[in-house]
C-alpha cells in the first residue's frame, strides 16, 4: 500500500441538494412510517388468520428493514438542519445498510422463484 495520505475529499451541499436531500428524506419518514403500520396490520390480520409463524417472520423483517429507512430519515433532516457532517454521514449509512438488506433479500426471493421454476419443469418433464 502507498503511505502517502490522501486528503479528506470536501463535498459542499448546494442549496437545491440541501432541499432534494430533506424531500428524499421526508418520503423516506412517509414510507417507512406507511410500511411500519402496515406490517403492525397484517400481524394483526394474520394472527386472526392463524399463520402465526410467517406473519412473525414478516413483520420481523419488515420492522428490521424499514427501521433503517426510518433512522436515515431523522438523521439526515438533522444533519442538514444543524450543518453536522457526521449526522449526514450517519444517516447514509443507515440508508446504505437499509439497500444491502434489501438487496440479499431479493436475490433470496429471485433465487427461491428460479429454483420453483426449475423444479416446476424438471417435475412436469418426469410426469410425461
Amino acid at each position: 500500500m502507498n503511505d502517502i495520505s490522501m486528503p479528506e475529499a470536501k463535498l459542499e451541499v448546494s442549496p437545491k441538494l440541501r432541499s432534494d436531500l430533506q424531500e428524499a428524506a421526508t418520503w423516506a419518514r412517509i414510507i417507512a412510517i406507511l410500511a411500519l403500520s402496515s406490517s403492525a396490520l397484517s400481524l394483526i390480520v394474520s394472527f386472526k388468520r392463524g399463520m402465526i409463524f410467517f406473519s412473525l417472520l414478516s413483520a420481523a423483517i419488515s420492522v428490521f428493514i424499514y427501521l433503517y429507512l426510518l433512522k436515515f430519515s431523522s438523521q439526515a433532516k438533522k444533519g442538514l438542519q444543524n450543518n453536522d457532517q457526521q449526522m449526514l454521514n450517519d444517516g447514509f449509512r443507515n440508508l446504505n445498510t437499509y439497500f444491502k438488506i434489501l438487496g440479499v433479500i431479493l436475490i433470496i426471493v429471485i433465487s427461491i422463484c428460479v429454483l420453483a421454476f426449475i423444479f416446476l419443469i424438471v417435475g412436469a418433464m418426469i410426469k410425461f
